[in-house]
């Protein structure tokens, strides 16, 4: 899968004071993923940088992910199953106890204000 998007800007961490009252959606040209397979780490060892083992677990598993461009980079954001759910409905109003991991979001760059 090919990835081109919006430069997100980092967030402060004193930027996400925001309420719930607004309206929410992913960062600019973020895409959701999930796998079978832990793509994160395929992607960490992939990079020039990389001086670990070049293996990877074959347990089978679930995982969530944010693809998301910052400051010139791309990143794979890992997250947990109850994120990605939210994630699919922070068009709408989100309810109170979304509060806690909509901000982490947030503070991530994973969403942004509408």
């Amino acid at each position: 899968q090919v990835f081109h998007g919006s430069s997100n800007a980092a967030i402060e961490a004193d930027a996400g004071k925001s309420t719930l009252a607004g309206q929410w959606r992913l960062a600019l040209d973020a895409q959701l993923l999930n796998s079978c397979f832990p793509l994160h780490h395929l992607w960490e060892m992939c990079q020039p940088e990389y001086q670990g083992e070049f293996q990877l677990s074959d347990e089978p598993g679930e995982y969530y992910f944010v693809l998301v461009q910052r400051e010139q980079a791309l990143r794979i954001e890992s997250i947990t199953a109850e994120q990605w759910r939210l994630l699919h409905q922070v068009s709408g109003a989100a309810d109170p106890a979304s509060e806690v991991i909509l901000q982490q979001l947030y503070q991530r760059g994973c969403i942004i204000r509408a």
